[in-house]
C-alpha cells in the first residue's frame, strides 16, 4: 500500500467517527434526553414555615441526626402531599 493511500484511508475514518459523533450527539439529545427528563408537578404549591433555624417547607421531612438536611415531601394536587417521612 502507497503511503498516499494510507493517509487517504486515514483522513476517511476520521472523518466518518466525526460524523459518527455528531450523529450519535444529535441522537442523545433529541431522542434520549427528554426520555431521561425527570418533572414535577407544577400544580401544587409548598408553604413554607418559618422558625430559628429558618425557612424550609412544611411539608419536608430530616434524616435523624441531621437537622440540617430538609427533605421535601412529593406529591400532586389531585393526591396531596405523599406524607414520607424517610
Amino acid at each position: 500500500m502507497k503511503k498516499h493511500d494510507h493517509k487517504t484511508l486515514s483522513n476517511k475514518f476520521v472523518h466518518f467517527l466525526g460524523i459518527a459523533l455528531l450523529m450519535v450527539s444529535i441522537f442523545t439529545s433529541s431522542v434520549l434526553q427528554p426520555m431521561m427528563t425527570a418533572s414535577a408537578a407544577s400544580d401544587i404549591s409548598p408553604q413554607y414555615t418559618s422558625n430559628s433555624s429558618g425557612t424550609s417547607p412544611t411539608n419536608a421531612w430530616t434524616i435523624p441526626g441531621q437537622s440540617t438536611v430538609i427533605n421535601p415531601q412529593g406529591g400532586d394536587a389531585s393526591n396531596g402531599w405523599d406524607k414520607n417521612s424517610s
